[in-house]
């Protein structure tokens, strides 16, 4: 318990944000899922 942070509390994070910028400004949620698809293809090519 304490310090681990899991793949899965990650994305649980970021897709918050997500959402809560896609509901207060649509420009801003589309450009941070871009960046975090970006981020996830990056990620996937180094493992």
């Amino acid at each position: 318990m304490g310090q681990r942070t899991t793949v899965k509390g990650n994305v649980f994070y970021f897709s918050f944000i997500f959402y809560y910028l896609k509901i207060k400004n649509n420009f801003l949620g589309r450009l941070l899922r871009k960046s975090l698809e970006y981020f996830i293809l990056k990620s996937r090519k180094r493992s």
